[in-house]
Formats: C-alpha cells, sequence, structure tokens
C-alpha cells in the first residue's frame, strides 16, 4: 500500500474508515477508531521500518496527538485535542508493553579470582555473567553498581555474602566483585547459578523486547557457575601400601591403597563407595620411575572414600599374571624404585567447597602451591626427583618462606634436602610377619632385668616397637634390627613381678607409614618360611634367703626373726593387697604376699605366726613355738619356696625342753604311737610328778607336739 509522504507534519489520510499516516518513510501507522464503550477509543499502529532508521525504544518513544488531527472526545463538543500540553496536566506518554518476548539469554556464569588471594570464596573474588547479545544493561550505570542494585535486577541460587558491587564490562557481560561474603551460601562450581528477576528490567539493545527473566539458555536452561575462586591447594599428603591381614609381606589380592589429600575434597563427583575402575582411573594415573608413562596398580579395583572425604581407598580384586610379569607389583619405595600416584584434571578433584581450580598432579605440574600475595606459580620442583629442578633447596629458604607465606605442603625442607622422597610416591607395605623367636633370659629376677627379644619383622625405629611382659610394658633400652630383612634383636627393662608361673612376652610393632600395629607373641619357630607359634614366656626367680637375724631364739613363739634375701617381691607389687605385677597363667587373686615358714629339723614345715612384708630382701617372721634344736627359714612366694638348710638360713634353738622325737615324721599313727612313747619316757626322766605328768601328757603336752610333729591335726 502506497501512502503518502508527510514530510512537514502527520496529515491524516482516511481510506476505508482507517486512518494511515507516514513519518519519512520511517514508520507506516494505522489508527482504528472503534467505539468501546461511550467515551473510549483504541489505537493501533504498526511500524515497518523503510529507511533503516532504529526502532521505537521501549520506554523512550513518546506520542503526541497534533491538534491538526481534529481528535475530540465523543461526541465531539470541544476542541480538537492538542498533545502538546505544556502545563504537564496531560504528560508525554512513553511507550511501554513489548514487541516480542526477550531473547536475552545467560551463556555463561564463571568464577574467577584475579588476585588469585586464595583457593575459596573470598574478598575480591568475581562472578562474571556473560549474556549471548548486547543489553539495555538494565538501564543501571556501567560501574558503581550497588548491592541493592545487584539485588533488585539477579536472585542468587545462595548468599553472596553482605556486600558485592558490580559494573558492566560490555553491554552483555556484568561483572560482580566481592566485598565482604561473610555469612554466604557457599556458592558452588557446578552448582549455584543466578536468575535475572522481571523488576530488573533488562531487556535487549535497543530495548525493544520484554523483561528478562532467565535462568540460563535454550540448550541449559540452568547455567551453573564455572571456572574456579582461586587456585588448587589440595596436594597428597600420603600414598600407602598396606595390608587387611599379615599373614603375608607380598602384593596380593585384597592389599588397599590409601591416598589421603591435604584437605577434605570434592570426591571428584564420584560416589562416596563403590567406585569402578574407569572412575579411578579418569581421577588418577599411575607410573614408576621405571615405566614413567603407564604403571598399573591391578588387573581390576575399586574404591571408597572416608568419611570425610579427603582419603580414598583403593582394594585390589584382581591382579593379571602377564601384566605383573611384565611390569612387576607396584612396590612400595625402596632400593632404588618409586611407584607414583598422579592426579588429573578430567578428574574434576576440587575442595570440599566447590570452589577452587580442578586439581591436577603430576611430573610436569605445580606440586607445591604458594599463597599469600605471591601468586599460585608453585615451586618448579617435583618431590619424586629429590628436587631435581627445584628453585628452593634449602631447609632455610623453605622455612622463610614458609613463616612469609604458607607453602602448602607437609615437608619442604625434607623434600628440598633430598633427605625424604615425595609423599605422591607409594610407602608402606604389604604386611608385616612379626614374629618373636627367643627370649633371653627366661627366669627373671623379681625387681625386674634386661631381657633380649629375638625375632622378625621389628621396626629399625625403637619408638615404633613395644614389648609386653605379662601385659605390662617393658621400656625398650636398646635394638638392632636388620633393614632389608628386619630379623634382630631388642632389649627392654622388665616390669617387677613375681611367680613361678610363665608370663607371656607380647611384641607390638606400628607402621610408621600407615599407623597400623601387629602383634606377635612368644614364641615362633620357623619352620620351611612359615613361622609356627609355641606359646612361650618368662617367668621370677624363686626367693632365696641369705641371712637371718637374729640368728639364735628361745624356742617359745612370739618372737621376731629379719629374714634377709632376694626374689620375695617389692612391696610396690601389692597395692592395697592387690597384686599389680605381669600376670601368668593363673588368676590375679592367686598372687599374694609371701610367707615365712620355719623348717624343723625332721623336715616338718611351720608357718610363722604373722609375715611382715618390708621389701623385695626382707620379711619379718613372728615365730611358732619351735619343736627341735634346729630350723631353717624359708619364705614361700605363690608356690615358688626357698631352699631350706642353706647357708644363712639356719636358726639355733635355745633352751630347747630335753624331750627329742626319733620318729620318722608322716601322716600315719605310727608317727604319732612313737611320738606319743617317746615325750611320756622323756618327761618321766624330767622327774616330774606323775599324776600331774600323765595328766599334762595326755591333755597338754604329748599329744599336741606329737600332732603337730606327725604333720596332722587331731581332727584329721
Amino acid at each position: 500500500m502506497n501512502t503518502p509522504d508527510c514530510s512537514d507534519c502527520l496529515h491524516p489520510l482516511v481510506l476505508n474508515n482507517e486512518t494511515f499516516i507516514s513519518n519519512n518513510g520511517s514508520s507506516d501507522c494505522r489508527v482504528c477508531v472503534r467505539p468501546l464503550f461511550n467515551w473510549q477509543v483504541r489505537g493501533i499502529c504498526r511500524f515497518r521500518n523503510n529507511g533503516g532508521f532504529s526502532p521505537p525504544i521501549i520506554g523512550e518513544l513518546s506520542v503526541s496527538v497534533l491538534v491538526s488531527a481534529g481528535l475530540r472526545e465523543f461526541p465531539p463538543v470541544t476542541e480538537a485535542t492538542d498533545g502538546t500540553d505544556a502545563s504537564g496536566k496531560f504528560p508525554r506518554a512513553f511507550l511501554s508493553g513489548e514487541f516480542c518476548p526477550s531473547p536475552v539469554m545467560i551463556n555463561s556464569v564463571r568464577a574467577s579470582d584475579t588476585k588469585l588471594y586464595d583457593s575459596i570464596f573470598g574478598y575480591g573474588d568475581h562472578i562474571t555473567i556473560a549474556f549471548n547479545q548486547p543489553t539495555n544493561m538494565a538501564d543501571l550505570p556501567r560501574i558503581g553498581i550497588t548491592k541493592n542494585q545487584i539485588d533488585n535486577l539477579l536472585n542468587f541460587s545462595c548468599s553472596l555474602g553482605s556486600n558485592y558491587s558490580a559494573k558492566w564490562l560490555d553491554s552483555a557481560t556484568l561483572q560482580i566483585e566481592m566485598v565482604d561474603t561473610g555469612g554466604n551460601g557457599l556458592p558452588r562450581i557446578g552448582q549455584f547459578f543466578v536468575t535475572t528477576l522481571a523488576r530488573g528490567n533488562l531487556r535487549n539493545f535497543p530495548p525493544v523486547c520484554g523483561q528478562t527473566v532467565v535462568s540460563g539458555n535454550k540448550s541449559n536452561p540452568k547455567v551453573f557457575l564455572s571456572n574456579h575462586f582461586g587456585p588448587s591447594s589440595i596436594y597428597i599428603k600420603r600414598f600407602i601400601a598396606m595390608a587387611t591381614d599379615d599373614k603375608s609381606e607380598v602384593y596380593r589380592i585384597g592389599v588397599i591403597f590409601s591416598i589421603q589429600f591435604s584437605e577434605s575434597t570434592n570426591r571428584g563427583n564420584l560416589p562416596q563407595s563403590n567406585i569402578s575402575k574407569p572412575q579411578i582411573d579418569n581421577l588418577l594415573g599411575f607410573n614408576s620411575n621405571r615405566f614413567p608413562h603407564f604403571h598399573p596398580l591391578g588387573q581390576r579395583y575399586s574404591g571408597s572414600w572416608s568419611s570425610d572425604n579427603q582419603t580414598l581407598l583403593i582394594r585390589l580384586l584382581e591382579i593379571n599374571i602377564s601384566q605383573l610379569s611384565e611390569f612387576g607389583p607396584p612396590a612400595p619405595a625402596g632400593m632404588g624404585f618409586f611407584f607414583r600416584v598422579a592426579v588429573k584434571e578430567s578428574g574434576d578433584l576440587r575442595n570440599a567447597a566447590y570452589q577452587c581450580s580442578p586439581t591436577v598432579i603430576d611430573d610436569s605440574a605445580q606440586a607445591l602451591t604458594m599463597y599469600g600475595g605471591i601468586g599460585a606459580q608453585g615451586l618448579d620442583c617435583d618431590c619424586c626427583r629429590q628436587c631435581g629442578s627445584c628453585n628452593l633447596c634449602s631447609i632455610t629458604q623453605c622455612n622463610s618462606i614458609l613463616a612469609s607465606s604458607g607453602i602448602l605442603v607437609d615437608s619442604c625442607g625434607s623434600c628440598c634436602t633430598g633427605l625424604k622422597i615425595c609423599c605422591r610416591v607409594l610407602k608402606g607395605n604389604y604386611g608385616i610377619v612379626v614374629a618373636v623367636t627367643n627370649l633371653l633370659p627366661r627366669m627373671l629376677p623379681t625387681a625386674g632385668a634386661l631381657l633380649t627379644v629375638s625375632g622378625k619383622g621389628f621396626d629399625t625405629l625403637a619408638a615404633n616397637n613395644q614389648v609386653l611382659v605379662g601385659g605390662l610394658i617393658c621400656p625398650l633400652t636398646g635394638i638392632s634390627v636388620d633393614a632389608s630383612t628386619k630379623i634382630g634383636n631388642m632389649t627392654c627393662l622388665s616390669p617387677a613381678g613375681v611367680g613361678p608361673d610363665l608370663k607371656p612376652v607380647e611384641v607390638s610393632v606400628v607402621d610408621e607409614v600407615s599407623g597400623r600395629q601387629v602383634t606377635a607373641s612368644c614364641c615362633s619357630k620357623l619352620v620351611g618360611t612359615v613361622y609356627v607359634f609355641s606359646p612361650g614366656g618368662i617367668s621370677f626367680q624363686p626367693p632365696v634367703v641369705t641371712a637371718v637375724v637374729p640368728g639364735s631364739i628361745m624356742y617359745t613363739q612370739n618372737q621376731k626373726l629379719t629374714i634377709f634375701g632376694t626374689n620375695f617381691g617389692g612391696t610396690a607389687l601389692f597395692n592395697q593387697n592387690k597384686y599389680i605385677g605381669p600376670l601368668g597363667s593363673i588368676p590375679r587373686s592367686h598372687y599374694v604376699k609371701p610367707v615365712a615358714l620355719l623348717v624343723m629339723q625332721g623336715g616338718g614345715y611351720i608357718p610363722c605366726l604373722n609375715t611382715e612384708h618390708i621389701s623385695d630382701s626382707s620379711l619379718v617372721c613372728t615365730t611358732p613355738e619351735v619343736t627341735a634344736s634346729g630350723a631353717s627359714a624359708v619364705v614361700n612366694s605363690i608356690g615358688s619356696v626357698s631352699r631350706p638348710w642353706i647357708p644363712g638360713s639356719i636358726i639355733d634353738i635355745l633352751n630347747l625342753p630335753l624331750y627329742s622325737y626319733a620318729c620318722t615324721a608322716e601322716m600315719t599313727g605310727r608317727c604319732y604311737d612313737c611320738c606319743e612313747v617317746e615325750c611320756q619316757i622323756q618327761f618321766e626322766n624330767h622327774n616330774l610328778e606323775l599324776e600331774t605328768d600323765l595328766d599334762v601328757e595326755n591333755r597338754n603336752i604329748c599329744p599336741k607336739r606329737c600332732f603337730e610333729f606327725c604333720g596332722f591335726s587331731p581332727t584329721s
């Protein structure tokens, strides 16, 4: 349809009851005047851009009604409407609504830390939102956009903190900078997203579309946060081989490889358990100094993460024999062999907050990372090569950097001096066979003594070994162990104790790398290639009496004898009458204080009326009535009795009555009959009055003495 050229002003042209007007060819406008109610009309204007002019902008285009149009109310009784009212009574009407839905979408939401402060979300970090086309910048200034203005435009899936600002890098890119992240909700890589709000009035440019409400684009309805808030601070602290049992020391099905990282991780987005071999291989790589590109861990294995997501445990499920023949087992460090683990970028291993960059640890990457304003350049050093090209190769330099900027390593000094190999080199073992093969001496004094323990599997470092005697610690005083065979001796100072029963001797060895403890008891014998166990242990020496003071006593009771000797047992062993020394094959309640006895000439053992335990070397005996001209002091320590009649134990008896017993001491009626006759005869020779003597003999003296001598009581 041809339209008139109205170069000066707009004049209505009526055609088929529709009015068409034109403005310099930039648009065609059709005004349809249709009564809606008595006093209402509606105008529809269609714009056709014939001359390449800019489209009318929402919120900027205004419309004025010219008086020449003769527009009046209905019925027309007033003057023609003039839309150029300067009084402001009829303010200008600006274009609102939309010509189309908003085509604006979010292409990306990226995290960044241009100042490299740290590896987590915090001050100075950026979140940059890239839109798919230029926008009207939501009518915001290019710079100095406040938190309130940002919150009016955007909704975040979690809080970014208490304060932040923003600027437009261009009309399609908004960058938010963190000022105060206190109280933030941990915006995580791969989880955090933003949504534009209608009230923010974000439109395309020129703004002719509707208000933008979007969280992503056609391909991704939600665009999640990508990139990172700083370089990864994760490194490997320990790579350890260990076994679930200690029946063997060889690489075998069931062994476990433990990889401990320096901090909790996002697990590389892997499940907590039942991690498959392909999943592990996507995260980790394995190599050795003999096979630097690839050295297999095994044919098949599975993994699981610790509850704190800091340690990955890999269990070997299958071994390929041909593969094992070609590469050899992944042997722990030693004899010039280094088996290493690497972390691949494809594994996307990040910190627990999902905020750092993917972790990469290999022979060429930065194994150590520095912070504190220096940046994340790290050290050009691989500890596995003992710092062959390390820029910092002195403990002094390492420590100074540690103090000033915090190198995230466990032992920089050891790395740089080459005293220790890198923490990502396999350490540990596939089992520790510990065996105790001999003990010297097998019988110890009750006060304790040096005990030599021989065997296999002992650690060369004394602190990793422990010896127990009867359940009590035997402190080590020396160790001599071959580093390669682990065969050698340990000496320890045994605890004090008593008793002839065997006390078990147990050796515990702690693997310094894995922290596992392996225990073996005495004693084992090597039969072929296997150690066969046979129970054994140590016992304590019997008591020995060396002197008795005084050496002569009256035959009557309640005299004091001090008995000296060795191996009586210290008083400290019986704390409040409860034995606290090493235990053996008898119950604790059977361990009692030592008891003193007197042995009569003729063989009778008569216990002291009371025994006072003074020390390991002395007792005090309250004597019974003695029935022989000579006696010997002995000590009984829970069944272990000192030898009688040895020098120093013999006691002379003074003022003993003249009667004696020539009968053999035995628990029979013949002994008693013999004794009684002898007693009566000897008492008659003392010129005792018959009636009185017989009465005394029968009721008191002879029966009592003979019962004691013959070793049985009147009720036996």
